[in-house]
């Protein structure tokens, strides 16, 4: 869904003078400031090009009700507020937490099951 394309001459050599495209959803320009970067749009052709998260009906994709975008690649939320949603806490201190699956529960709600690190342990990168 966006390509990126190294000019001759400029930026890295390894890449100069080719053009790269990406179809999956989503956007990642290059870092090479030198590149030209820009998104692509065509219509779909099959349920896979919705990212299956609807159907795909005369090149357009009818995304599910919990999914919004072009390629119904973004969950549809609801707004919300600064402080809402998961904050693990422990005796008053933050905790990091890993992961975090949504599954939609039997009362029509979605609910999402995360791992925590305990003893203030955190995540190094």
């Amino acid at each position: 869904r966006y390509y990126v394309y190294f000019p001759q001459d400029q930026g890295s050599v390894l890449y100069a003078s080719q053009c790269y495209s990406v179809s999956s959803p989503g956007w990642n320009p290059a870092y090479d400031e030198t590149a030209i970067t820009g998104a692509v749009e065509w219509p779909c052709e099959t349920d896979s090009d919705c990212s299956l998260n609807g159907v795909c009906s005369a090149g357009v994709c009818e995304c599910r009700t919990a999914w919004t975008g072009d390629r119904c690649e973004t969950l549809n939320v609801m707004p919300t507020t600064h402080k809402s949603g998961y904050r693990g806490t422990d005796d008053g201190h933050n905790t990091s937490s890993w992961g975090g699956a949504v599954l939609q529960g039997a009362d029509g709600k979605y609910h999402m099951w995360a791992s925590e690190m305990t003893e203030h342990w955190y995540v190094l990168c």
